[in-house]
């Protein structure tokens, strides 16, 4: 295995445990997803989105991340027992910067360049159940 996506699974694992078992402080569900839960945190350069413990969920999600850097990094974790969820993230011109559906485990951790500026992130989940976690920030 390459070490450094050994590293890159790592990192996305200690990600997913870290944003499943903190319970100092309950978040605030941002939205039903179904029943489920959605935490969102959207800064500048920085945008996190958990979805935990949905079921048999077809719906789809739309973010704006706004980033002063064009160069960015992704981390996506989680797992899907059934159904599938695509991530698309297009930048300010509709230009795709990525495009991956994810049906069992989700492992991803690519770096990408784009012009800096408002960008689309589209979640789309199809009949899916389990938990994800992504994470874009800045280089």
């Amino acid at each position: 295995m390459d070490i450094k996506l050994s590293y890159l699974s790592c990192l996305t694992l200690s990600l997913l445990i870290t944003l499943f078992s903190c319970k100092k402080e309950e978040p605030t569900p941002t939205s039903n997803l179904l029943g489920s839960a959605e935490v969102v945190t959207n800064d500048v350069d920085d945008i996190s989105i958990v979805y935990s413990s949905f079921s048999n969920v077809t719906d789809e999600k739309v973010y704006t991340y706004t980033c002063i850097s064009a160069n960015n990094e992704m981390s996506i974790g989680g797992s899907i027992s059934s159904g599938s969820i695509n991530v698309t993230i297009t930048d300010q011109s509709g230009s795709s910067v990525y495009n991956q559906i994810f049906s069992s485990f989700m492992a991803a951790a690519p770096t990408f360049s784009a012009p800096a500026g408002n960008w689309t992130v589209r979640v789309t989940l199809t009949n899916a159940s389990g938990n994800s976690a992504i994470n874009i920030t800045k280089v």
